[in-house]
């Protein structure tokens, strides 16, 4: 298996897209972020922090609701007796063609969760499926 993924690993002609698109069934959200993500590190690696096209940069965001009203800063009062609950909302923006790519800390935090929580399951479902 080792000699496998080092084969997969170092082969140029396979390139992350091209490897993604291995996993046929792969929900569309998840596939379109780690596309995404693709896109912003050869940008970073070998286009001089530049994007070279539109980037659709996409993650999944925890949110804190009290009822249905999101709680966003510090402080922010809840109506009495409403229950808070944890939500998830797909979120994007577009990085420009040409712009340089600039992504805050909490962006960052969110693509962590996307890998962990949504990209990765998506990949072993896919896997553990057979469907690839």
């Amino acid at each position: 298996m080792e000699k496998e993924y080092r084969e997969v690993a170092s082969d140029t002609r396979l390139t992350n897209p091209k490897k993604l698109a291995a996993f046929r069934d792969i929900d569309k959200f998840a596939n379109e972020a780690a596309l995404a993500y693709f896109s912003v590190r050869r940008a970073l690696e070998h286009r001089d922090g530049r994007a070279d096209s539109d980037i659709n940069f996409r993650y999944g965001r925890l949110k804190l609701l009290a009822g249905d009203t999101e709680i966003v800063r510090s402080g922010q009062a809840a109506a009495p007796g409403v229950g808070l609950s944890i939500g998830m909302d797909h979120a994007s923006r577009i990085i420009p063609a040409m712009s340089e790519v600039s992504i805050g800390e909490d962006e960052l935090e969110h693509v962590m969760f996307t890998i962990q929580a949504l990209i990765a399951p998506e990949i072993h479902r896919v896997l553990n499926d057979g469907n690839n």
